[in-house]
């Protein structure tokens, strides 16, 4: 091999590196993989939740609920703000 063969294999190489190092971060900015940041805490942890809720499926309502009532506290309306669409808690029968 001559060295403009090198020379051009590595410029190969670096311009695939660089080609997939510009898809995994647009893949992360979508939220469809964890490339540069940590994530959300643990990954074994997530890990054997998500194993566990394989196992013994009649606890994920539990987990549904909860995270329904964290965002229902999440939208709770200051006094004075108007009514949000679609918010059964301000719907008057009158």
């Amino acid at each position: 091999m001559g060295l403009v063969r090198v020379l051009l294999l590595v410029a190969a190489v670096a311009a695939l590196a660089y080609l997939l190092h510009r898809g995994l971060l647009a893949m992360e900015r979508r939220g469809w993989i964890y490339y540069r940041t940590k994530g959300t805490g643990s990954m074994g942890a997530s890990a054997m939740f998500s194993l566990d809720e394989v196992f013994h499926p009649e606890g994920r309502h539990v987990v549904v609920e909860k995270q329904e009532q964290q965002l229902r506290g999440s939208r709770r309306q200051a006094p004075g703000d108007l009514p949000r669409p679609g918010d059964e808690s301000d719907v008057s029968d009158a």
